[in-house]
């Protein structure tokens, strides 16, 4: 990424932030902020880092109101409420923070949009949980300016308690974290050279005992793939003199099985970059490629233009700005981030199960289970996160935000099945979701989405057809349709419904079909007595309460 010094630097400077190019970008977003204090002096830069995602916002603004009482009407096509509150004007503020989080509810009953909540003087507290709704650490965004956080002294001239350079350090954390989390999909990996980017030495000339690491840029790393983002090397490098590399060196924070796919060898970075996406599963543009050889870097944005880019000029500024790239800020940690390197490393060993196996053979050799769960309260937020970051095996394209699974959850006519999968190779956790309603005694399945981690083991049809039979048996209902679009990456999910369908071909801008009663009927499919299926219902499921959003 060119810019990157000026971008991420410990103290952005506006002048420097102002006088950089202005891309083009390929959508704009408003904006609505809420305020008692000014946020004109944000406004002008948070475009600068906003571009980075391929958006700019356009703002909304309240007029200066201490009550937060919402009386302005606001536009109807906002994607973002921001509450800018400072809790020094509340004339109560010991309770500040519970007023700010009752005012928030309030918001959030009077809008489908998202919501981010910035307040500032606040201390300690923790926020309700509520669908759709982050709540930003402004004591930890503003913790490295100290006593230069705040400017008493400008206040009345610059309509905030924050100074300058809070100003600076506010904008770059929405413009890079907040906003992109809540209006973006994440990033799922971080492709990364090898010499000179995660140590410094070339492994071909300095051997192995020559490469010393960058071990707070590896530890950063390591730690990013314990939050379920995956890491793979692309490297002009022999495979096994990195191999060697990462397993003698103990004193490298990363290791070799930290990395879910390599492309290490003497062919270019971009046909590797494109061989690990489909390692991967992912597409090209959820990928940030890290490289510290300019021509590298520009030669893979020819070839691949949707790929993310960051120059590693030094370990200092790749860490910085790795830790400021948008995309990469997960506000939760599900159960599934953490098992998705593993899975991923254990297709492999599948690859080769079933090119020497039978089919029956290879489903008896895995020992798959299958768990169907029924309105799962406590995976609520994994069924959102699925349906809006799967792009292979997705029927309707629905997206729905966290209120609108929660609809689903709540509604006595619908119904949420989420089905999750093992078998002994590794646990893949919650891999399918399907949403569903009964309509004029039909179930109308709005959505149903597979993660592509689940594809290729031959359980596609017991997946689909258990939690069809749960969600008709559920809303006693005889038969089930499916809503479906023609999307750019949905091929596996179309080509599954034209041949359960017996059809060749579907309505090229999609439509609805019904499926047929057959396909509940699991028990008869071939290699039904090799898996073990179990459903959960909400009699034998501990209830618990959606889990909120925060971010530090």
């Amino acid at each position: 990424m060119r810019h990157a010094r000026v971008l991420f630097r410990d103290r952005p400077v506006r002048s420097e932030l102002l006088s950089l190019p202005v891309p083009d970008v390929s959508r704009t977003v408003r904006i609505a902020v809420h305020r008692n204090h000014s946020f004109e002096l944000l406004e002008s830069v948070i475009n600068v880092y906003l571009a980075l995602s391929d958006m700019r916002a356009d703002f909304w603004y309240s007029g200066y109101d201490d009550s937060l009482s919402f009386a302005d009407s606001f536009p109807q096509d906002v994607a973002v409420h921001i509450l800018w509150f400072d809790a020094a004007r509340h004339h109560d503020q010991a309770g500040a923070a519970a007023w700010l989080c009752a005012r928030t509810a309030a918001l959030r009953a009077l809008t489908q949009a998202k919501i981010l909540v910035a307040g500032l003087g606040l201390g300690a507290h923790t926020p309700p949980a509520l669908p759709d709704v982050m709540f930003l650490d402004m004591e930890a965004t503003l913790s490295s300016l100290g006593e230069e956080a705040l400017d008493i002294r400008l206040a009345p001239w610059s309509g905030t308690r924050l100074s300058h350079a809070a100003c600076l350090a506010v904008a770059r954390e929405l413009g890079t974290h907040a906003l992109p989390s809540l209006l973006c999909p994440l990033l799922k990996a971080i492709v990364l050279d090898c010499d000179n980017t995660l140590y410094a030495g070339v492994l071909g000339e300095d051997g192995v005992a020559g490469c010393q690491p960058y071990k707070e840029l590896q530890t950063w790393l390591h730690d990013m793939a314990g939050k379920g983002f995956l890491l793979a090397l692309a490297s002009k490098n022999e495979e096994r003199d990195v191999r060697e590399l990462f397993l003698q060196r103990e004193d490298f924070p990363l290791r070799w099985e930290d990395f879910a796919a390599y492309g290490i060898n003497w062919r270019s970075k971009a046909e590797n970059m494109a061989n690990i996406a489909r390692t991967l599963h992912i597409g090209t543009d959820a990928m940030l490629f890290v490289d510290d050889n300019p021509g590298e870097l520009a030669h893979v944005q020819a070839a691949l233009p949707d790929v993310q880019l960051l120059e590693a000029t030094s370990p200092e500024d790749t860490l910085a700005g790795l830790r400021h790239y948008p995309r990469l800020v997960k506000t939760t940690v599900a159960v599934e981030d953490t098992l998705r390197s593993t899975d991923l490393r254990a297709n492999a060993s599948r690859d080769a199960l079933r090119q020497s196996l039978s089919p029956e053979e290879y489903l008896r050799s895995l020992h798959i289970r299958l768990t169907f769960l029924l309105n799962p309260l406590e995976k609520a937020q994994r069924c959102q996160q699925l349906c809006n970051k799967t792009n292979q095996f997705i029927f309707s394209y629905l997206r729905p935000t966290e209120m609108d699974v929660a609809r689903y959850l709540e509604d006595d006519d619908c119904c949420v099945v989420a089905v999750g999968l093992q078998d002994r190779l590794s646990d893949s956790g919650i891999i399918a979701v399907l949403l569903a309603r009964n309509i004029g005694n039909m179930l109308a399945i709005d959505e149903f989405v597979m993660s592509c981690r689940a594809l290729g083991r031959g359980v596609e049809n017991f997946i689909i057809g258990g939690a069809v039979r749960l969600a008709l048996r559920t809303l006693s209902v005889p038969s089930a349709q499916v809503q479906y679009k023609v999307g750019p990456r949905n091929t596996p999910a179309l080509e599954w419904l034209r041949t359960v369908l017996g059809v060749d071909s579907l309505d090229t801008h999609g439509g609805c079909v019904v499926l047929p009663d057959d396909l509940t009927n699991i028990e008869s499919m071939t290699g039904y007595d090799c898996i073990d299926v179990e459903e959960r219902t909400e009699e034998n499921m501990a209830e618990s309460s959606m889990p909120g959003k925060y971010l530090a």
